[in-house]
């Protein structure tokens, strides 16, 4: 239970859940509403100037001229640019439609692979910021209960989150982790791929945009309908002049398998190492895709096919961390007993 303190307070102190991501960080306030922003930051000169961040630096990345750098602060899960997530985070605060004279509550989701360090460094960014007290939580056990999963329950819930930079899962039961990985292929990956391979057999520069286009309306993990046709549109390799090609859904289905192979081993080595009796719960419950990356069409029967399992992709994949930072925040009984380790790292600025 919140003590007398937290309570005297929270109604001059907004609570705010992040979700800082590698291409989009998100945020929650509650009681107000959910939103995401692009995680870039634009810099000029030297030493570096901050120009702009957040879907301004979205719009002209790729765009801007040669003394100008976009920088994605968090890379495959992981903080790289501890001033550019001080930033976003600050940008995040001055969303906040009301931030009250003690500062705000925060609940920060990490990924499930941060070290203590990494947990002490989100804590101390976001009281940089002006957080009031900070708690730091498995990102996979948002996901989960913003799934709508019983993360409390003794039937043990089989999790995959795909995001932009990391894909994790976790095998959760009676409010811990049972087991968990992570790989740093997810959905940045796979646009990464289609540039390669437009590159590397079609002998076109695509930029990141449009493979992200091309991955969103072709790209796919299973097909077993007819071949469809996708344009993309890049710089030839040779000639320098803009061509427009055609990629089939077979194409793109095949240069986004060796990414797809990888998480398949995560998750088989997750099933490998956890006891018998909590597999049992998985062939029986399944499991559940979280995550902007579980978008990929015919991911569910891609991974029912490798794993003999039976595969469910949640509603509102892409706002299934935040979600759950909610429930967190809406009962704080949930959120001691799921977390209690996670929860016990809060650090008061009083």
């Amino acid at each position: 239970m919140l003590d007398f303190f937290d309570k005297l307070v929270a109604g001059f102190s907004p609570d705010l859940g992040l979700d800082l991501g590698t291409s989009y960080v998100g945020m929650l306030e509650c009681n107000r509403g959910k939103w995401r922003e692009p995680a870039c930051l634009a810099y000029e000169g030297t030493p570096r100037q901050l120009l702009t961040l957040g879907e301004k630096a979205k719009i002209i990345e790729g765009r801007c001229e040669e003394t100008c750098k976009i920088v994605h602060p968090i890379t495959n899960g992981f903080i790289y640019d501890y001033d550019g997530v001080l930033e976003l985070i600050r940008l995040c605060f001055a969303k906040c439609t009301r931030l009250g004279l003690l500062g705000p509550r925060v609940m920060v989701a990490v990924p499930v692979g941060s070290s203590e360090t990494d947990w002490q460094v989100y804590t101390d960014l976001c009281k940089a910021a002006g957080a009031r007290s900070v708690f730091v939580v498995p990102s996979i056990l948002a996901s989960a209960m913003g799934a709508g999963l019983d993360v409390s329950g003794s039937k043990t819930c089989f999790v995959l989150d795909i995001g932009a930079g990391v894909s994790q899962a976790a095998m959760i039961c009676m409010g811990g982790i049972v087991a968990a990985d992570c790989v740093p292929i997810a959905g940045d990956s796979f646009d990464e791929s289609i540039i390669n391979y437009c590159r590397q057999e079609k002998d076109l520069i695509v930029g990141k945009e449009s493979a992200e286009r091309l991955k969103t309306s072709g790209g796919c993990a299973w097909t077993d309908k007819a071949e469809e046709e996708f344009v993309v549109k890049g710089r030839d390799l040779k000639s320098g002049l803009p061509r427009a090609i055609k990629l089939t859904s077979g194409e793109l289905c095949n240069i986004l398998s060796s990414d797809l192979q990888i998480i398949v081993n995560m998750l088989e080595r997750l099933l490998q190492i956890t006891p018998p009796s909590f597999v049992a719960d998985v062939a029986e419950n399944g499991l559940w895709l979280c995550g902007g990356g579980s978008l990929l069409k015919g991911l569910e029967q891609f991974l029912a096919y490798k794993l003999s399992l039976l595969c469910v992709k949640v509603a509102e994949p892409k706002l299934c961390s935040l979600n759950g930072l909610e429930k967190m925040f809406y009962n704080p009984k949930i959120m001691y007993t799921i977390s209690s380790d996670s929860l016990n790292r809060a650090v008061s600025s009083f």
